[in-house]
């Protein structure tokens, strides 16, 4: 669940009055800004360091980035050198990281997308007071025996899941949505 814009604000003032910085941890920070229809900028611009995962939801097979004051990343570069952190060769990570930065944000509407798809259908299956979606997730809240039924049910139709919490992602396309609709209203009947 993201977190309100004025609690970030109010955040924010409270750093600003004890002299803290703001850290944000990223991991689906595209999702959260196309989710409330801000840049990037915008939805940067109460924090001082970001750090932004390039694998989740945009497609990157490894990868992080830090953003920051050059005096922030400066001292985090010193820092990560003393722990023994750092990656020689590190081009072809940065390849794909440019790669999803370039042609993966935009997409991930389709994530949302097909998120709020499976909700729905789940909603209609159980209680639609029972599944929450938020951004490219979709949250169950069914008693454990109907989860482990359902979650058999799936596997017997080549459809894995494990936890309660679906993330859609770059490898589900409008065809797998189709398909897990499919099979979900079939588990109405059992």
């Amino acid at each position: 669940m993201s977190l309100s814009l004025d609690y970030m604000q109010a955040a924010r003032s409270l750093c600003d009055k004890y002299s803290i910085g703001l850290h944000l941890d990223g991991a689906r920070f595209f999702n959260a800004a196309i989710d409330r229809q801000l840049t990037p900028k915008q939805l940067a611009a109460p924090f001082d360091s970001i750090s932004i995962c390039l694998s989740k939801g945009l497609g990157a097979p490894v990868g992080s980035i830090l953003l920051g004051s050059k005096e922030f990343i400066k001292e985090s570069r010193r820092l990560r050198k003393m722990v023994g952190g750092g990656m020689r060769q590190a081009g072809i990570i940065a390849a794909g990281g440019l790669h999803v930065l370039t042609h993966n944000i935009d997409r991930l509407i389709e994530d949302h997308q097909h998120a709020v798809t499976v909700a729905h259908a789940l909603g209609e299956l159980f209680d639609h007071s029972q599944v929450r979606q938020a951004t490219n997730m979709v949250h169950l809240d069914i008693d454990p025996e109907t989860y482990k039924r359902l979650r058999k049910h799936l596997a017997a139709n080549d459809i894995r899941v494990d936890r309660p919490r679906w993330v859609m992602h770059l490898d589900v396309d409008d065809a797998d949505v189709t398909r897990l609709v499919s099979v979900l209203q079939e588990f109405r009947g059992l």
